[in-house]
């Protein structure tokens, strides 16, 4: 017998945060595995670049965490 099963459309806001930290989290350690190979056999990096991929990084992970806490509460008020 098949079943078939729907993913839930909503979740409560700790499985919410959860998702989003083991996403986060997932994309830093690919990101940290691409950015090692990419750095193999270099003898050092610019800091300039280093702050600036960095605050990018800072920047859009702050900001889809606030636009996701945003949009549920628009969503989701009580």
């Amino acid at each position: 017998m098949v079943r078939i099963t729907e993913a839930p459309s909503r979740v409560p806001p700790t499985v919410a945060q959860q998702i989003f930290v083991i996403g986060s989290g997932i994309a830093g350690g690919l990101g940290g595995i691409a950015l090692a190979r990419n750095l193999t056999g270099v003898k050092d990096v610019s800091v300039k670049y280093v702050a600036g991929a960095t605050i990018i990084s800072v920047i859009f992970t702050l900001g889809a965490a606030i636009y996701l806490g945003r949009k549920a509460r628009e969503e989701g008020a009580i």
